[in-house]
């Protein structure tokens, strides 16, 4: 399991994730409570010593909403990997009506052909460079990314991204 201090749930009951290369997981409680009730048995499976280290981990405090996500190994089988080959033109249609759905749902507004852009532009930067061009914060940038991974249309590097051929072909389209 696994705590999370969001506003909203951003995890979904049968939701799977890869973890990439060690297997993936699929979501099977998405609970709200406030901290002070999470259960000590949940705080330890969390990887946590107790409540307190949660809390300053979390930065929140005893009476603030969290979400204990809970999950179950699928195993390596179960691991996804996105082709990274050029899409047929069926195909890039396809991923182009997802990236539009995307950026249809982003609080930022379109984002994903930027994106494309920037990591065409400057493989291999580093996460937080490429955020301060965009003006977001790390992790969101990262977050983003990860969606377009799930595509096929970028790669992580040691340091930073590349685009696949995926990627190069549907960015070519837009």
């Amino acid at each position: 399991c696994s705590f999370r201090a969001w506003k909203s749930p951003r995890a979904r009951v049968g939701g799977q994730y890869n973890l990439h290369p060690v297997g993936a997981i699929e979501v099977t409680s998405v609970q709200t409570l406030l901290l002070k009730e999470a259960k000590q048995r949940a705080i330890k499976a969390s990887g946590f010593a107790d409540r307190q280290a949660l809390a300053k981990f979390l930065k929140v405090a005893d009476d603030d909403q969290v979400f204990l996500v809970e999950f179950r190994y699928l195993g390596d089988a179960a691991v996804k990997v996105p082709p990274k080959n050029k899409p047929d033109s069926q195909e890039r249609r396809e991923l182009l009506e997802k990236l539009g759905k995307m950026d249809a749902r982003s609080s930022h507004g379109p984002w994903t052909r930027h994106m494309l852009e920037l990591i065409a532009a400057r493989p291999g930067t580093r996460a937080a460079d490429l955020a301060t061009v965009l003006g977001w914060e790390t992790r969101q940038l990262k977050a983003n990314v990860r969606k377009l991974k799930q595509l096929g249309l970028t790669d992580s590097l040691e340091v930073g991204y590349r685009l696949t051929a995926r990627g190069q072909s549907v960015l070519d389209a837009c």
